[in-house]
């Protein structure tokens, strides 16, 4: 996944309808000491906030391409990989920290934007 800063984004330069479907409006809290793969329910959530209590761990989506998720590394010191397929090269998510991930359709092809 290729990571992008922005300090500025303009509105009316996203298009699709990405955001649109089985989304829910609300959040997902993982706590994990190993990697983990989101189940199939938790994949419907806008918002992911997750902590990873041991160091260089993965966490892998598995969106369909065109779903976006926000993840946020709610811990206080481990950062992990975050990927949307087992295969993907992943983003590394440092702690309080965000992204913002559209999924792609195939190995690699996820837009990653750094929130903060």
């Amino acid at each position: 996944m290729e990571t992008t800063n922005f300090t500025h984004l303009r509105a009316e330069t996203i298009g699709g309808n990405a955001a649109v479907g089985s989304l829910k409006v609300g959040t997902l809290a993982l706590s994990k000491a190993d990697s983990y793969a989101l189940a199939t329910e938790e994949k419907n959530n806008v918002f992911i906030g997750c902590t990873m209590s041991e160091a260089s761990k993965a966490l892998t989506l598995g969106l369909p391409a065109g779903q976006l998720v926000i993840v946020k590394n709610t811990g206080g010191a481990n950062a992990f990989t975050v990927k949307n397929a087992s295969d993907d090269t992943g983003t590394s998510l440092a702690a309080g920290k965000s992204l913002l991930i559209v999924a792609g359709t195939a190995k690699d092809t996820s837009v990653v934007i750094a929130l903060d």
